[in-house]
């Protein structure tokens, strides 16, 4: 319920339930992001309060296999980066169809810990999307981690949100835009 209050749609919950990277927790009922190897062994689990700003890396967590969605087509070569699962999930809702298509890797932050991580694990990568928010953490994020990935010989696009300072921000302008595209027709064809 907190994700699709985030308006994350259920297709992409439920996606990512079946792949076994996010469950609720049963204490709390928080939203866990699971990380796991290249095996499919889990290595990494961050916990997101429900309520509040609440975040957590589990006890033990190995930061460089942080949540992440492999392709569903095998040799894909796109990563798209974010920093934060949620971001990663909306911009997955923002995609339906096209989204499983592509690699997904959330940093947890702003380090490359996890991203050179990925890259070594899924070395027919090319090309790398940054996806990293629209404020001053996220924009010089991109520049070094630019840098750092040309060097690595990677073919690097920047992809901020189109507005909001992050991709779930832009996520929920889109369906408020969309909400109110949707109601003249509505009212339009109830009146006829």
């Amino acid at each position: 319920a907190y994700l699709m209050g985030r308006r994350i749609s259920k297709e992409v919950i439920a996606a990512c339930i079946d792949r076994r990277v996010l469950y609720e927790s049963r204490k709390h009922h928080n939203c866990v992001f699971v990380g796991r190897n290249t095996e499919g062994k889990v290595r990494f689990a961050c916990e997101r309060g429900t309520s509040g700003d609440w975040k957590k890396d589990l006890d033990g967590s190995d930061k460089r296999f942080s949540f992440s969605i492999p392709a569903r087509i095998a040799g894909n070569t796109t990563l798209n980066v974010y920093e934060a699962p949620v971001d990663l999930l909306s911009a997955a809702a923002l995609r339906p169809k096209l989204w499983s298509m592509q690699h997904h890797l959330s940093l947890g932050g702003v380090s490359a810990r996890a991203l050179d991580q990925y890259l070594s694990d899924y070395p027919h990568i090319r090309c790398v999307n940054l996806c990293l928010d629209n404020d001053r953490a996220g924009r010089r994020a991109t520049a070094r981690l630019t840098k750092h990935l040309r060097e690595k010989g990677c073919i690097v696009t920047n992809t901020p949100p189109a507005s909001g300072k992050d991709y779930n921000a832009y996520l929920q302008n889109v369906r408020q835009e969309q909400k109110q595209t949707d109601r003249p027709h509505k009212e339009a064809a109830i009146s006829m």
